[in-house]
Formats: structure tokens, C-alpha cells, sequence
């Protein structure tokens, strides 16, 4: 997710928002009230933001102050969604690097399994409904 380009736009009844293109085709646009360290500063100084080498965070020098793309995503979510993404994330993430695990365990057991006739076949009907929560 590296950033593209940045703007510093005035709407009307929210003041000063921050937008920011990401590489991905997606934008985020900040309202700057609410990010502390720049909720007191004008258009004119918000508007000399710098975008990182690396294109992975901004920064306003003159104000010693820095946001790195994770930290926007963050603001514009909320920090309760955030932390359910990046534990859904990390969860999905161990569960596919544990399922591509080549040990010599996981081989043995499937050649056990291919000597009884491998995986059963699912007979026509006979796969469970998937339930919902609010069933």
C-alpha cells in the first residue's frame, strides 16, 4: 500500500480533510480535527506535507509531525475496527502458512489415509447447510 499523492481540502461543516491516493485505486480522506498534532493548523502549513521515499508515510517537517499509511487507515476506521482487522488478518495469516506446512507427520498421515481409500466421497444432498448467526 504505498501513497500516490496527498491534498489538503476544506469541506464545507467539517473543515480541513486530508486525502490521500493509495497505489491500490483507494483514498482516504481524514478529517484533521480529529488528528491530534494537527487539528490547530492551517491550510497553508497542512498543505507543505512531504510523502516518505519509501512512498509509505507523510510527513510536515516543520511541524516535526509524521503518519504512516497503517496509522491513517487506523484514523479513518476507527481503532476498535482496525485491531479486528489486523487480527483477522494475522489469525487468516498463521491458518494458511499452518495448512501449507510440508512435515514428514502431515505426509505419513496422508499416505495413511490414500491407503484407506483416501477422503470419502460427499454423496448428492448429503453436505451440511452452513447456519448462520442469527439462525
Amino acid at each position: 500500500m504505498k501513497i500516490i499523492e496527498t491534498a489538503i481540502r476544506s469541506t464545507p461543516g467539517d473543515g480541513l480533510r486530508l486525502w490521500v491516493q493509495l497505489d491500490s485505486g483507494h483514498s482516504l480522506s481524514l478529517n484533521v480535527g480529529i488528528i491530534e498534532g494537527l487539528e490547530r493548523q492551517t491550510k497553508d502549513v497542512l498543505s507543505r506535507v512531504e510523502i516518505s521515499d519509501d512512498r509509505t508515510s507523510i510527513s510536515w517537517p516543520e511541524l516535526s509531525f509524521a503518519l504512516t499509511n497503517l496509522e491513517m487507515v487506523k484514523i479513518a476506521v476507527g481503532p476498535e475496527r482496525f485491531e479486528n482487522m489486523l487480527r483477522s488478518t494475522v489469525a487468516s495469516d498463521y491458518g494458511r502458512r499452518g495448512g501449507s506446512v510440508r512435515s514428514d507427520a502431515k505426509a505419513a498421515a496422508a499416505r495413511k489415509n490414500g491407503r484407506k481409500g483416501g477422503r470419502p466421497r460427499t454423496k448428492a444432498g448429503s453436505r451440511r447447510k452452513r447456519t448462520t448467526k442469527a439462525e
